[in-house]
């Protein structure tokens, strides 16, 4: 049973974004859900209660530390790894 103002935490069309800078935040939802759900139907700038599963945190993390420079090696290291290998398959390095 999902509450009143709230969506279950296992709607796959549900997308959630966070702009940190402007300390807001947004949701889209895909057609089918705005036409199912009650989320749809409420106004502007109504409060609702939004679960979000562990996947959506990992995600803010991650991308959070590549873009402050903490995954930057990482990342780096495989960017180069796929562009080696591409070189690689066409011929252009040994």
């Amino acid at each position: 049973m999902v509450a009143y103002n709230s969506l279950p935490p296992s709607d796959p069309t549900l997308y959630w974004i966070r702009f940190s800078q402007i300390q807001t935040e947004h949701v889209m939802l895909i057609q089918h859900t705005q036409r199912e759900m009650t989320l749809g139907k409420k106004k502007l700038g109504v409060k609702v209660n939004i679960e979000v599963d562990m996947v959506r945190k990992y995600l803010e993390k991650s991308v959070t530390a590549v873009l402050e420079g903490e995954g930057e090696s990482s990342l780096r290291a495989m960017v180069e790894k796929v562009v080696e290998e591409v070189l690689i398959e066409k011929g252009l390095v040994d």
